[in-house]
């Protein structure tokens, strides 16, 4: 491999190393310490420490890790990275690892989850959405959005497009 496909490569390692090793956190914290996480010390790298810190810090009971949802009216599936609560409100929260940053298309990609979720029953008055970024050099950053209405409208119409997209290219010889 030379040059952005090495680094593309080594950074796709480490987003996936993250995310397991949170996954495996929070379903622990589930699992065994009523959605709470235990120890922040130990951690695999800074960013893994970091969010430990994030969750002791704001209290964050975690409910659900790396849970399968889907709409049969949108036809649609995802995995939610991770469902808490914090200060008593439901949040739907999703780990992001690039070193670019928090973009609003994460808080759209929240709000599919969201549409998926309430249509399988599932936690019907969810507050918003928090993004935390975890980046490689160690830097973390949390954003959320409380603007669920709209991140929805945004999410069915950004699928809509996809869709006609897809339709158009097949057509396109």
């Amino acid at each position: 491999l030379h040059g952005n496909a090495k680094k593309k490569e080594k950074a796709g390692t480490y987003g996936t190393e993250t995310h397991e090793a949170i996954s495996r956190i929070i379903e622990d914290a589930i699992k065994n310490n009523d959605g709470h996480v235990k120890e922040t010390k130990d951690l695999i790298n800074t960013s893994i420490l970091n969010f430990g810190n994030w969750a002791a810090k704001n209290k964050v009971k975690f409910l659900e890790s790396e849970k399968n949802i889907y709409s049969e009216l949108l036809f649609i599936g995802g995995i939610v990275d991770f469902v808490c609560e914090i200060d008593g409100q439901v949040w739907i929260g999703d780990i992001k690892t690039s070193g670019s940053g928090i973009y609003p298309e994460h808080f759209f990609q929240c709000a599919g989850y969201n549409l998926m979720l309430g249509e399988m029953g599932l936690y019907p008055n969810i507050t918003g959405y928090v993004i935390l970024n975890l980046k490689e050099n160690g830097e973390f950053l949390e954003k959320r959005s409380v603007s669920n209405d709209e991140n929805k409208e945004i999410f069915r119409n950004c699928l809509e497009i996809y869709r006609v997209q897809a339709k158009l290219k097949s057509n396109i010889n």
